[in-house]
């Protein structure tokens, strides 16, 4: 700060502190309306589903789960039956257990058998399901 040594040079340094005052204060203003904004529920939702969407990795894990459950549901209406026997009914339920175990961990082989009966069904329109028509 420079040496005040007028009563102009005084009232010139009490102008230019009232205009940085002014300057600090927009400034301020504006950051709190944008802090408030950010707190505001709506938009804490907003900004956390535009980063689920957004992420790759939770839209595989997301698939990988269904596909799970979907793998655990069918396997255990065709291979666990509602009979009595016994031994049926532990192969059964060992085969659904293996079957949603191996989905869960090799989600790519679920994909790829997906792509294949897909193709089976399609075979008669001539049309084919590749890596590039999935996405």
């Amino acid at each position: 700060m420079r040496q005040i040594i007028s009563e102009s040079d005084l009232r010139d340094s009490i102008a230019q502190i009232e205009i940085d005052q002014a300057a600090e204060n927009r400034l301020l203003r504006e950051q709190f309306q944008i802090s408030f904004e950010s707190i505001q529920p709506f938009s804490i939702v907003k900004n956390t589903l535009r980063q689920l969407v957004a992420s790759q990795e939770i839209k595989e894990n997301v698939f990988n789960v269904a596909a799970s459950l979907a793998t655990a549901y069918l396997s255990k209406r065709v291979f666990e039956s509602k009979s009595n026997h016994g031994l049926k009914n532990i192969l059964g339920a060992g085969i659904a257990f293996g079957l949603t175990n191996l989905a869960a961990k090799n989600p790519g082989l679920l994909i790829s058998l997906g792509r294949t009966v897909l193709n089976l069904f399609r075979n008669k329109s001539g049309h084919r399901i590749t890596e590039v028509d999935s996405k």
